[in-house]
């Protein structure tokens, strides 16, 4: 599993969901993306459906910026940290599907939770025998 990370602003939150996924996750499958344009290369560049993202956004204008590579993030299994509770950014977060939407202020517990079981997901899905196999 790899993890992308976008995040334009590297402040306080940024600092405290880094530190906290270094401590739990390998290093080598994690990726930080600073800029929406880079993250829309590497995505166009590595095509693997083994992606969690993580998006922090910071405002309703960057969301629409987002919303824009719709296509590129829909199939992948996304984390969003919003900066606000605002109407308008948080319905157009939902046309992303995530599987959590949080918030800047929250401890980042909800998102390494998120994280774990889709890991420990992906982890079991590929050890499952298949009927052909002679599995159940």
């Amino acid at each position: 599993m790899n993890i992308i990370y976008y995040c334009p602003v590297a402040d306080g939150a940024f600092r405290k969901l880094k530190r906290i996924i270094e401590l739990i996750f390998s290093l080598e499958k994690f990726k930080i993306l600073y800029s929406l344009k880079n993250m829309e290369d590497h995505l166009r560049s590595f095509f693997s459906d083994d992606f969690i993202i993580i998006m922090q956004i910071s405002s309703l204008a960057e969301m629409q910026k987002v919303i824009s590579i719709k296509e590129l993030i829909i199939d992948h299994r996304i984390i969003l940290i919003l900066s606000d509770d605002d109407p308008e950014t948080a319905f157009l977060a939902h046309t992303l599907r995530p599987r959590l939407i949080t918030y800047r202020d929250s401890d980042f517990l909800d998102v390494v939770e998120v994280i774990t079981r889709l890991n420990f997901k992906a982890d079991n899905q590929y050890d499952k025998p298949k009927d052909s196999e002679g599995g159940n």
